[in-house]
């Protein structure tokens, strides 16, 4: 099967995501997290086949074109004088048809991350960002994803992103945590005795990361 995603088709595509599930209101709840990221998809006319293992999608050479030119403002947004490496480029170059890969991103400014994100819905990430560790919680519990992506303090608290990753380690330890933050080498350390799976303080390496934690 072929074609773009339209909100109609949203509960097929949750089905070939998940498999089996408690219809009909599992099926609504699991929608309603990834209805957003699927649309997102859509709006860009993304080709994509459903096979039995979940979503397939190809990743086209302006999908690539517009991946490493949303890295490059988000490198360059950090970083002026600094570009997307060589590694990532040739990364990307090297992508053809992928699975779809579902990113829960735990950020309460995720604006701050446009470029980033950007960049990965064009290389066949599906997003969805919730802005508290409460609303992690949820989603983790109501859906299955392949990634999460916390930064480490919210508010007043600097550890919630900290508190996140032991949470997951503990209850989900195959669940991959990739911690973005800027300052990276002071908690690295840390974060991985937590249990996170990476610390990355630029938006080429996570990228990267993002990449190679593909399942």
């Amino acid at each position: 099967m072929g074609g773009t995603i339209t909100a109609v088709s949203v509960l097929q595509f949750v089905a070939a995501l998940f498999g089996s599930l408690a219809w009909p209101i599992a099926a609504v709840v699991l929608a309603s997290i990834f209805r957003r990221p699927l649309l997102d998809i859509a709006a860009r006319g993304t080709k994509f086949k459903l096979r039995f293992a979940g979503i397939v999608v190809d990743v086209s050479a302006d999908d690539k074109k517009t991946a490493i030119e949303a890295a490059e403002k988000a490198v360059q947004k950090h970083d002026q004088s600094r570009r997307v490496s060589d590694q990532i480029r040739s990364q990307i170059a090297d992508l053809q048809t992928v699975r779809l890969t579902r990113v829960l991103w735990v950020d309460d400014h995720p604006e701050n991350n446009i470029y980033e994100s950007k960049a990965l819905l064009n290389l066949g990430f599906a997003i969805t960002n919730v802005t508290s560790n409460e609303a992690a919680r949820y989603c983790l519990a109501e859906a299955a994803f392949d990634l999460v992506i916390t930064d480490i303090g919210r508010g007043s608290d600097p550890d919630n992103g900290a508190v996140l990753v032991a949470e997951l380690h503990a209850e989900k330890p195959h669940l991959p945590v990739v911690v973005y933050t800027a300052h990276a080498s002071k908690h690295r350390a840390g974060l991985v005795r937590a249990g996170a799976t990476a610390v990355e303080d630029s938006p080429d390496a996570l990228i990267g990361r993002a990449l190679r934690m593909r399942p």
